[in-house]
C-alpha cells in the first residue's frame, strides 16, 4: 500500500485600491498607519470525499500526477489507497495609494505611498480526496483496512489545520499593524508589495505546517505499518 499526499499552495492576488489626496514627500517613511487596518481571518475545512471506483493503476497514475512524494517501500508494493489534500493560504488587501509627487507636464511620473487599510486571509483544508482501490468491495476486511489507514491521513491533516489556525490568524493580527507604508511606481504595485510582505510572513507558519504532516505521514507509510495492516486480514483476500 503506498498512499502519498499532496500539498498545493494557492495564493491568488486580489486588489482593492483607493486613492487618496497627494501627500507630503516623507509620508512613506513614517512606519504606523493613521489607523489600524481591518483584519479578516476565514478558516476553510473542506469536506472529505471518498471514492472507490478507480483501479490500482488509476490510483498510481493520480498519486504521480500530484507530485506527491512515494513512500520508500519498495518496487513490490502496489497503490491501492490514496489520499490527496488541498490547502490553501490566499491574501487579499485593500490600501490606500497618495500620490507623492504629483503629475506635471514634463516632470517624472508620480510615484505612490501605500498603505494597508484591510486585509482579507482564508486558510484551510479546501478539499480532501481519499481513495480505497475498487478491487476491494465495501464490507471486505481489505477495505476497511485500507480506508482505516487513509482514515488516519485525513485526520492528520485536519489536525494540523485546526493547530496551525489560531497561530496564523494571531500572526495576521500582529503583521498587520506591523505593515510599514511603501512606495512604489503606482497603486497596483504598491498594494502588491504590500500583499506580499503579508503573505511571506504567513507562509512560514504554512510551510512549517506542511513539514509537520509530512513528517507525521511518513511515520504511517513505512513497509513495517504496511505489513502489519497486511496482517489484519486473510492472506487470500489481498
Amino acid at each position: 500500500m503506498t498512499p502519498v499526499h499532496s500539498l498545493p499552495i494557492f495564493a491568488p492576488l486580489i486588489f482593492s485600491l483607493l486613492l487618496a489626496t497627494p501627500a507630503a514627500a516623507d509620508e512613506c517613511r513614517i512606519r504606523a498607519p493613521a489607523r489600524e487596518p481591518e483584519v479578516t481571518f476565514a478558516l476553510q475545512t473542506g469536506p472529505i470525499t471518498w471514492h472507490t471506483d478507480q483501479t490500482r493503476e488509476q490510483i498510481r497514475a493520480l498519486r504521480a500526477n500530484s507530485g506527491a512524494r512515494v513512500a520508500a517501500v519498495g518496487p513490490n508494493w502496489q497503490s491501492i489507497g490514496l489520499t490527496l489534500a488541498t490547502f490553501v493560504l490566499a491574501v487579499d488587501v485593500r490600501v490606500v495609494a497618495t500620490p507623492v509627487n504629483p503629475a506635471r507636464a514634463g516632470a517624472a511620473p508620480p510615484e505612490y505611498c501605500a498603505r494597508l487599510i484591510a486585509a482579507d486571509v482564508k486558510f484551510g483544508a479546501s478539499r480532501l480526496d481519499a481513495y480505497v482501490a475498487r478491487d476491494y468491495r465495501r464490507g471486505t476486511c481489505p477495505h476497511r483496512v485500507v480506508r482505516d489507514h487513509e482514515e488516519r491521513h485525513v485526520a492528520i491533516y485536519r489536525a494540523a489545520v485546526e493547530r496551525l489556525a489560531p497561530r496564523i490568524e494571531t500572526r495576521l493580527q500582529a503583521a498587520a499593524r506591523e505593515l510599514p507604508l511603501v512606495r512604489a511606481a503606482n497603486a497596483k504595485a504598491g498594494a502588491e508589495r504590500l500583499r506580499k510582505i503579508l503573505h511571506d510572513d504567513l507562509s512560514k507558519i504554512f510551510d512549517a505546517m506542511g513539514r509537520e504532516m509530512e513528517a507525521e505521514n511518513r511515520a504511517l507509510d513505512t513497509p513495517e505499518a504496511y505489513a502489519n495492516e497486511r496482517k489484519l486480514c486473510p492472506r487470500g483476500e489481498w
